[in-house]
This record gives C-alpha cells, sequence and structure tokens, in this order.
C-alpha cells in the first residue's frame, strides 16, 4: 500500500525581482508538499489573472504598493488565503503594519530556507483547518499570558526599538540573558523571529 501523500500546498510569490522568483520557485518546487502556482511583480498582477491558491510570499516594497496592501489584497480575494511577508525591509514598523493588515509572518530575507518552510508550513496549516469566515481574524495566544515580568520588559523595549547592547544597559542585565529572554518570548509568542514578536505584541497590544 502506498503511503498517503501529503497535502500539497499552493503557493503564489509576489516580488519584481526576477533572479529572486526563480530562485524560490525552484527551491520550493523541489519540496513534495509545495506547488509554486504562479507569480506576479506588482499588486496589479497580483489582483489580476492569478489563480486560487493556500499561501502568498510577499515582498514588502513593490513597484506599486507594499506588502500591506498586498495583504489586504489577499485577505479579500481569498479570506482562507495566508500571506509570509519576506523582505529586506526589517523595521518593527514595517512588521507591525503588515501584521496588523493581516499578514502571517514577517521574516527578513536573511532567514534560512528551513526557517521559510517553517513558517511557510505553518501559515498553509492555518488555511487549512480554519473557515474563510473566520481567517483574518487575530490568533489566539494563550501561551501569552505566560509571559514573566522581565519578559514583559524585554518585549516592551523590543518595541521601543532598543538593540541587545541598550536593553542591557538599560535593564541590568547580560547579552546571553537578553537572548534568553528573547528566545522564550518568541516560542510563547509562536512566532518566528524578534520582529514578528514586536510586531504581534503591537497588534494585540501586549505593550
Amino acid at each position: 500500500m502506498e503511503p498517503a501523500r501529503p497535502s500539497l500546498t499552493r503557493v503564489v510569490l509576489v516580488n519584481d525581482h526576477r533572479l529572486v522568483v526563480e530562485a524560490l520557485a525552484k527551491l520550493l518546487g523541489a519540496e513534495p508538499d509545495i506547488s509554486v502556482v504562479a507569480t506576479a511583480g506588482s499588486l496589479r498582477e497580483l489582483e489580476s489573472g492569478i489563480p486560487d491558491f493556500d499561501v502568498a510570499i510577499v515582498d514588502y516594497l513593490l513597484p506599486d504598493g507594499t506588502g500591506v496592501e498586498a495583504t489586504r489584497l489577499v485577505k479579500r480575494r481569498l479570506p482562507g488565503a495566508r500571506v509570509v511577508i519576506l523582505s529586506a525591509v526589517t523595521d518593527d514598523y514595517a512588521a507591525a503594519r503588515a501584521t496588523s493588515a493581516g499578514a502571517d509572518a514577517y521574516l527578513g530575507k536573511g532567514v534560512s530556507m528551513a526557517e521559510l518552510l517553517s513558517a511557510l508550513r505553518h501559515a498553509a496549516t492555518l488555511s487549512r483547518s480554519e473557515t474563510p469566515a473566520a481567517a483574518g481574524t487575530p490568533d489566539v495566544i494563550p501561551d501569552a499570558e505566560r509571559l514573566t515580568r522581565r519578559e514583559m520588559e524585554v518585549l516592551r523595549e523590543l518595541a521601543l526599538g532598543r538593540t541587545t547592547r541598550q536593553i542591557c544597559a538599560e535593564l541590568g542585565i547580560g547579552q546571553n540573558t537578553v537572548r534568553t529572554h528573547v528566545q522564550n518570548l518568541i516560542a510563547k509568542l509562536h512566532v518566528h523571529s524578534r520582529i514578528e514578536a514586536v510586531a504581534l505584541a503591537l497588534r494585540e497590544r501586549l505593550v
């Protein structure tokens, strides 16, 4: 008896850099559970002629808009679809705007392929498990209640744009301690990076 095939996740790539698109399409297409069904280089292309998909991987800066507009466009057209922002723009404000618009993950272009695949598969799981009516609503974060006082202090410092060194000076703790708190925040908030942690905290008004 043949083993069951994994559910196929249909992906669209939204990026105006052809080399990036071609490289991503090749790498993602090699995964047995992922199919790149279309690409778009602008919001206009995303809006017209793109087949249905489960997850969009979107660059934050597009020729005719940003990942914020792209996310809203996706959510209007396909309420059950998910959006992963993959961008060189890594400031907390951009991440917060994108997640507030409904983006499900915000990753810098320095992430590894394994991290991107993890975020993509997590988004695909959400897409399959939620009904369209429920999609786009804020996810429940039960573990947020387990944040310690010190973790909340570190989260507030991150939201202010402070570096690890500045947080050390402000809170009187060492760099390794700060890194441990950041790792705990990422785990408890179910995100993939400190940028996502800040964006989620701002969106959910945790800070």
